[in-house]
Parts: structure tokens; sequence; C-alpha cells
């Protein structure tokens, strides 16, 4: 009796916190806060070092502070799937475009075309952005391209990318009818035994244990 007593007071306990910590003060923002101009279709979501949001939108990216919103507009004609900030630059993916946004001397928030800026003709969106090191990688179906700040270099599939994901200073990434790559800032390699996801899609690439990954695909 006593034992059950202790587990009901145990239980009761940990509902409570439990309780307490669900209860953690959430706001929501809709195109009312930040412009019924603007499209609430939201890809892709970061913060930089400031604590500021950034959402990226059909039309532009969405800037806010905590207390007003701000619209950067990319390259006309684009819509924004993808965003990352690294050391003072916020990256972003678009369909059929890609680069970056600086702030000037003024503090506004400048696109600057990659695509445009190397002469790079994409016909799909980017889908992801990672920085590995002093590196961006921008992934695409049809290839994975490398700024280093200086020059863009294309890695591409012999068939085409499906998503990518990142492990450290490592990216995985999914070839359809291939299998899995690990691409580093040295080389690219097939992970042994991954052709079983060469017709299987994966959605998330997890640590698990050492020298082991957790992959979610779609079975």
């Amino acid at each position: 009796m006593v034992k059950i007593v202790a587990f009901i007071a145990s239980f009761l306990v940990s509902a409570f916190t439990w309780g307490q910590w669900s209860r953690q003060p959430i706001q929501n923002y809709t195109s009312k806060d930040y412009g019924v101009q603007y499209s609430n279709y939201i890809h892709a979501v970061v913060c930089d070092d400031n604590g500021f949001v950034y959402a990226g939108s059909a039309y532009g990216v969405l800037q806010f502070d905590g207390y007003r919103w701000n619209f950067i507009h990319v390259k006309a004609g684009t819509y924004v799937t993808s965003l990352a900030y690294h050391n003072g630059y916020l990256f972003v993916g678009c369909t059929n475009d890609f680069g970056y946004l600086k702030a000037n001397k003024n503090g506004i928030w400048q696109y600057i075309s990659l695509a445009d800026t190397f002469q790079i003709s994409l016909s799909n969106a980017i889908w992801k952005i990672f920085a590995v090191k002093d590196k961006i990688y921008f992934q695409t179906d049809e290839a994975i391209y490398v700024y280093d700040n200086k020059s863009i270099t294309p890695i591409k599939p012999e068939t085409s990318y499906h998503l990518a994901f990142q492990l450290g200073e490592s990216l995985i990434v999914r070839e359809r009818s291939k299998g899995l790559l690990s691409i580093t800032t040295k080389d690219i390699k097939q992970i042994p035994h991954s052709q079983l996801f060469a017709d299987t899609g994966v959605f998330a690439v997890l640590p698990f244990k050492k020298n082991s990954k957790l992959i979610i695909t779609q079975e």
C-alpha cells in the first residue's frame, strides 16, 4: 500500500512538473502582425547573434527584433526556400537563385545574388543550406554548390539529390538510385552498405551510438 501511494505521489509530482513546463508562454504571429501584403507561407526560420528572427517567405525575408517587423527583398520573381546564419551573414536559398544578406554601414540588409555573381544558372530551388567550417553548402536536386567566400564549386550527382543532413563537420546526402554519400571538406565517398536507401526516402540522419547513425526513412 505504501509503495502504491508513493508511486501515485511521484506520478502526480511528475505530471505537475510537466504541466508547469508545458505552459511556457508561446506567442504566435500571423500575417496580421508582419503584414498581410506578405505571404504567410514560411519556409525557413533562423536567428542571428543578436537574437533577431528571420523568416523566409514567398517574396523575401521577414526580420523581427521582438517589437517590429521589417521586410527584406531578394531577387524579383523568386521565393525563399532556405536560410542559414553564419559569421554575420544571412545566406538565402531561393527558387532559381541563392546568395546572402549583409548589412551595410547604415545597418540595412542588402541581398547579393551569388548565382548572378558566378553566372550559375539554376532550374530548381535551394532546399537546404549548411555552414561547415569556412564553407557554405547550398543543396539543390541537381547539385550542391560549395562557397568559400572566393569561389563556388559544384558537386554534381550521377542521378539527383534528395535531401541532405549535417552531422558535425560532414554532410550526409541521399542520392537517388545510389544511396547515401558522406561529403566533407576533404573528400566525397559513398557510405558502405547505404545502397539500401537507393530507392527509399531518408528524412533524418541523427547521431546515435559511437560510429553509428540513426536514419529515419519514409518506411
